[in-house]
């Protein structure tokens, strides 16, 4: 129950960073970590068709993590 409560948390954390675009590479990373553990943990025995929603979110938080957030987020006016 803990761990599935630390997952949303940082879910929901992360989704507002990806947002506004703010800190996007860090949030990528804790996504990617988040999933890699779900799909290792929950996702093992599932179907390609349960576990394809947490591949998707892994798939695209590698993205923004080799990618960042683009020119039009906060992390941009920063450089």
């Amino acid at each position: 129950m803990f761990s599935a409560l630390v997952s949303v948390i940082a879910q929901f954390i992360a989704g507002c960073l990806f947002l506004v675009g703010f800190q996007v590479r860090w949030a990528a990373l804790l996504m990617m970590i988040n999933f890699v553990i779900a799909i290792v943990a929950v996702h093992i025995g599932d179907s390609y068709t349960n576990t394809f929603p947490a591949l998707t979110i892994l798939a695209g938080s590698v993205f923004l993590f080799m990618n960042g957030a683009g020119r039009f987020s906060i992390d941009s006016h920063n450089n």
